[in-house]
C-alpha cells in the first residue's frame, strides 16, 4: 500500500514540476509584479513581442494524426487476420508446387478477399470516426479580447501570451488558464471538464492569463514437406471459420451505425463488442453530457421500471 502512495506521490511531483500551477496562490500585486503588467493598461507590444519568443503561440500541440496507409494497415494485423493471411499464402505456396491442383489457387484467393473485405470495413469505420473528432475542433474560442497598451483588441486566442488582460462577456468561452482579477455575477460553464451542469461562480470580467501553449490432390506419392503443409493449411482453414471475420465486422459496422444514429459515436469498433457485455452503466450525468441539464428519465420502483416524461421538459 505504501509502494502504492510513493508512487503516486512521485507522479505528482513530476506533474508539478512541468507545469507548476501557483498563480492562484499570489495576491493581485504579487501577481502584477511577476508579469510585469498593469491592471490598467495591460502589456505593451514590446512585452508581447518578447513573450512569444519565449513561449510561443497559445495553442496546444496537436496530437501525431496517424496516416491513412497506416490506419488501414493496422486493420491487417488482429489475429484472426493474420491466421487468414497466413492460410492464404501457404495456399499459394501449396499451388506453386503443385499447379495441376487450382483448388488451393482458389482458397488462398477466398481468403485473402475476406480479409481485405472485412479490414475496408473497419478502416471506413475508424477513419470516419476520425474525421469526427478532427471537428470538435471547432469548440476552441478562435476569438478574445485582449486589453493591451491600455486599448482593448479582438484578437485571435493563439495569439495570447502570459500576462495578457482578457475581458470575458456572457457567451465568450475561456481561451487559456487565466486568473480572475475583476467580475461581476460572473459564472463559468465547467460541463466539458467536469460533467457537472451547476455553472462555477467565478465571479465577470477581467483576467490575466497564467499558461498559453503546449488439402490432397495427385495420384502419385508427396514429399514429407509438401504433406506436412498441407495439413498446415488444413488446420488453419478448419480452425478458423473463414466467414466470421466478414461476420464480425460487419455486424460491428451496423452497430455502430445504429449507436451512431442516436448520438453515439464509435471510435473503434471492438469497443462496440466490448460494449454488448456490459450489463449495467451507473452515472449521475444523464443530461448533462447532451443537454448539460441533469434529467430523469426511468425510476424504477417496487419491481418495476416506470417513465418519467414529465421530467424531460422540467427546467
Amino acid at each position: 500500500m505504501s509502494k502504492d502512495k510513493d508512487k503516486f506521490n512521485d507522479k505528482q511531483k513530476n506533474l508539478r514540476k512541468d507545469l507548476p500551477i501557483v498563480a492562484h496562490e499570489f495576491s493581485l500585486e504579487e501577481l502584477a509584479a511577476k508579469y510585469n503588467v498593469s491592471f490598467e493598461r495591460g502589456l505593451t507590444s514590446a512585452q508581447v513581442e518578447d513573450s512569444r519568443n519565449k513561449h510561443g503561440q497559445n495553442r496546444l500541440t496537436p496530437p501525431k494524426v496517424k496516416p491513412a496507409w497506416l490506419l488501414y494497415v493496422e486493420q491487417f494485423t488482429d489475429f484472426f487476420s493474420l491466421l487468414l493471411i497466413a492460410g492464404g499464402v501457404l495456399c499459394f505456396i501449396a499451388y506453386g508446387i503443385d499447379q495441376s491442383d487450382a483448388s488451393n489457387l482458389y482458397l488462398g484467393t477466398a481468403l485473402l478477399l475476406v480479409v481485405f473485405i472485412s479490414s475496408t470495413f473497419a478502416y471506413f469505420q475508424e477513419a470516419k470516426s476520425q474525421a469526427i473528432m478532427e471537428g470538435f475542433k471547432s469548440l476552441i474560442p478562435k476569438k478574445c479580447k485582449v486589453v493591451r497598451d491600455g486599448a482593448p483588441n479582438v484578437l485571435d486566442a493563439v495569439e495570447l501570451v502570459p500576462g495578457d488582460l482578457v475581458e470575458f462577456q456572457e457567451g465568450d468561452q475561456v481561451p487559456a488558464d487565466v486568473r480572475v482579477i475583476d467580475s461581476y455575477n460572473l459564472k463559468v460553464d465547467n460541463s466539458a471538464l467536469t460533467g457537472e451542469s451547476e455553472a462555477c461562480e467565478r465571479g465577470s470580467h477581467l483576467h490575466v492569463t497564467n499558461h498559453a501553449g503546449d488439402i490432397e490432390t495427385g495420384q502419385g506419392g508427396k514429399p514429407p514437406a509438401r504433406k506436412a503443409l498441407v495439413f498446415c493449411i488444413s488446420i488453419i482453414v478448419a480452425v478458423v471459420p473463414e466467414g466470421l471475420l466478414v461476420t464480425l465486422t460487419v455486424a460491428l459496422a451496423l452497430t455502430a451505425k445504429r449507436m451512431h444514429n442516436k448520438n453515439v459515436l464509435v471510435k473503434n469498433l471492438l469497443s462496440v463488442e466490448t460494449l454488448g457485455c456490459t450489463t449495467v452503466i451507473a452515472s449521475d450525468k444523464t443530461g448533462t453530457l447532451t443537454q448539460n441539464r441533469m434529467t430523469v428519465q426511468h425510476c424504477w420502483y417496487d419491481d418495476n421500471l416506470y417513465d418519467v416524461p414529465a421530467a424531460r421538459n422540467a427546467p
